[in-house]
């Protein structure tokens, strides 16, 4: 068994152990988290700030080139363009001398063709740089590269120049390629980390802090792990984002910020750094809270265990005065001395209080003790007396139940008969119950089957009405129809006049044109003086076709007519037919419904007389019914007599059976009682001993 001050000190060394733990937990999270954040921001920041400064600088160029073309000394015409252009050039190159980041200036116009840094007169179109000022009319940078004209790592600024809208030529200007990568030299992030500026097309680095990177013209694609490279293609599309990547062969964890130069370079800032550099010091911080919350902790425990020892002291002598009473001589004369006013104070005194308590209680016991023995004897004499007159009782009880038996048996035969007349009462009663049932059955279907021919004759009858109508209308129309056929053999024959009358005016437009082609014959014989009558002949002539043109076209409008008059005369006597088809089908059908009129008023009558039969016999029924249902009812009431006798009966046996059960168990109580007498005499003597033991 464990001391409550193990458990204590125990239950203090895991509190503290777990406080410590969760505070350095919560504190690393926290600073973790917060740094994280802080780091981003910073990243973030610094990503800006270097877009912002080498954008600033493209456009420092770009704005220099620009307000250069504007000047008159460049924007005016040449009377000879390769000397005058000559004189611009010596004018730019004094300028750019200057600045030791230019390595020269160069001077082309609209095509490409000009006066280059070293001073030659040649056609560049084909450059990068010029071709694409030349395409977009506007500013382009291009990135370092070897120049084949000076020999060196060199970054091209093209700005076309104009007069109004007339582009004129473009000044370019060639700087130090390592310029921009002595500027991301100057930026640290982190330990040692520095910024990278790349082409976001192709990815080829265009700053960096290794300057043979630039010199080699790298690619910042070329050996980076797969994490990186998706980063890589997010800022070459142009995006802005941080994230975390991790290297595969050191397995050092890189955060990395990405975000476009902006302004008229198409590059973009890379900054990636390793996330020691910045938790280094979290990862030292950490270390001493550890050492702090083990010292801490150590200290706590020593203080805590002692204060526990101390406070307990009261309770060990409250356990030997337990003992001593539990294994001594049980005196309850004793206290222990209070010497602490906390909880073990209050226990210590609770428990001299409860000693109090338990002198008093055994001081009267030990006074009822020897009347708790005289009683003792007095309830082992009553016991032995009750116990003979159970006896008696018990006998008694024997003799009444065989009496009730017998009369059980009787009363059971009685049952026996009653049931069996009650159920050949009941038979009759379901035999009578299932012919009223049947009688009811017949009777509706027979109600059911005269409504259904009042409805079939009042449906004949609408019949017949609707096919007078029906017959009417149908004469009707034959009559109308045959008056359409009047109509339709009229219309033939005013078509076959139309067609006589047709063919005779196309016989009339031959006549004509015949006349008409005599008569310009004769004009022309007459010569000079037929030559209006020759005119007339021409109207005539002309006239006459046209006649004959139309007389066709009448003709076979009128052959189409007459073929849609004959389909019509076919299908007017077709329809005729029909009506007449129709009129004698309708005669046939008012016959057939006439005589299922006259059966349905025939079957009426006979399903009335079945009617009144059934009313009849449904009357007896319920007569016998009635009968039925009144013999069940007295026999009912015998039943229940029966019943109540029976049940009575079996009530006096189950009583007269609890009475036995209750007077053996009465009798097995008194033998318990004697024998419990027994057992509390020897109790009370044993209590006695017991306590007298207790000194009071």
């Amino acid at each position: 068994m464990k001391s409550i001050s193990v458990k204590l000190i125990a239950t203090a060394l895991v509190i503290v152990s777990v406080t410590n733990a969760a505070f350095l937990i919560i504190a690393r999270n926290m600073s973790t988290k917060e740094l994280k954040a802080s780091i981003e921001s910073d990243m973030n920041n610094t990503a800006s700030l270097v877009a912002a400064q080498i954008q600033a600088i493209n456009e420092g160029e770009v704005k220099m080139l620009t307000s250069l073309g504007k000047m008159p000394i460049i924007n005016g015409y040449d009377d000879d363009k390769q000397s005058g252009m000559r004189t611009k050039w010596n004018w730019l190159n004094a300028i750019a001398a200057n600045d030791k980041t230019y390595l020269g200036m160069a001077l082309y116009d609209e095509n490409g063709v000009g006066w280059t840094t070293t001073g030659n007169w040649s056609d560049l179109s084909s450059r990068e740089y010029l071709a694409e000022a030349i395409k977009t009319r506007k500013p382009f940078i291009m990135k370092p590269n070897w120049s084949p004209v000076n020999g060196n790592v060199s970054t091209f600024y093209a700005v076309p120049y104009f007069t109004g809208t007339q582009m004129r030529g473009i000044i370019v200007a060639v700087l130090d390629g390592l310029n921009l990568s002595y500027v991301v030299q100057g930026i640290t992030v982190g330990k040692k980390s520095h910024p990278q500026i790349i082409e976001m097309k192709t990815g080829s680095l265009v700053a960096s802090e290794r300057i043979e990177d630039i010199q080699e013209q790298k690619n910042i694609r070329d050996g980076a792990p797969e994490e990186f490279l998706a980063l890589i293609d997010k800022a070459c599309l142009g995006q802005s984002g941080a994230a975390t990547w991790t290297d595969p062969k050191t397995k050092e964890t890189h955060a990395c910020v990405y975000k476009p130069v902006g302004g008229t370079a198409d590059w973009a800032v890379i900054i990636s750094t390793p996330v020691n550099d910045f938790f280094g010091g979290l990862s030292t911080m950490v270390r001493i809270l550890t050492v702090v919350f083990l010292i801490s902790t150590i200290a706590a425990i020593l203080i805590i265990g002692g204060t526990i020892i101390r406070a307990i002291k009261p309770l060990k002598k409250l356990r030997a005065n337990l003992n001593e009473i539990a294994t001594g001589s049980a005196d309850l004369t004793k206290r222990i001395e209070v010497s602490s006013e906390d909880e073990v104070g209050d226990v210590v005194h609770d428990f001299n209080l409860f000693t109090e308590k338990l002198h008093s209680i055994v001081s009267d016991i030990k006074e009822s003790k020897e009347e708790l023995n005289q009683n003792g004897s007095k309830l082992l004499q009553e016991t032995g007396a009750a116990s003979n007159s159970i006896e008696g009782i018990l006998s008694s009880i024997n003799n009444v139940d065989s009496q009730i038996e017998k009369q059980t048996g009787d009363v059971n035969q009685t049952a026996s008969a009653v049931n069996e007349i009650a159920s050949n009462i009941t038979s009759l009663e379901k035999m009578v119950e299932n012919q009223s049932y049947q009688v009811q059955n017949a009777s509706a279907a027979v109600e059911q089957m005269i409504q259904n021919i009042l409805n079939v004759d009042q449906t004949a009858n609408k019949l017949a009405s609707s096919f007078a109508g029906l017959l009417t209308n149908v004469n009707t129309g034959a009559e109308k129809q045959n008056l359409v056929n009047d109509r339709i053999s009229e219309i033939e024959d005013q078509s076959k006049m139309l067609q006589e009358a047709n063919l005779a005016i196309s016989n009339i437009a031959e006549q004509t044109n015949l006349l008409a082609m005599n008569a310009a014959i004769e004009a022309a014989h007459a010569g000079e003086s037929g030559k209006g009558f020759a005119v007339v002949a021409g109207e005539i002539r002309k006239l006459s076709e046209t006649s004959s043109k139309q007389s066709k076209t009448i003709q076979e409008q009128l052959s189409k007519i007459t073929d849609s008059i004959k389909n019509v005369v076919d299908a007017s006597g077709q329809s005729t037919k029909a009506f007449r088809e129709i009129s004698d089908r309708i005669l046939g059908t008012d016959t057939l419904v006439q005589q299922i009129k006259n059966a349905m008023h025939e079957q009426n009558v006979g399903s009335e007389q079945i009617s009144g039969a059934l009313t009849t016999m449904n009357d007896s029924t319920l007569d016998v019914k009635q009968a039925a249902r009144e013999m069940s009812e007295g026999n009912k009431i015998i039943l229940d007599s029966v019943k109540e006798l029976q049940e009575s009966t079996y009530r006096i046996k189950d009583s007269m059976q609890v009475m036995a059960k209750g007077a053996d168990t009465i009798g097995a109580m008194g033998r318990t009682l004697t024998s419990i007498s027994d057992g509390i005499e020897i109790s009370i003597d044993k209590i006695g001993n017991q306590i007298d033991q207790f000194q009071v």
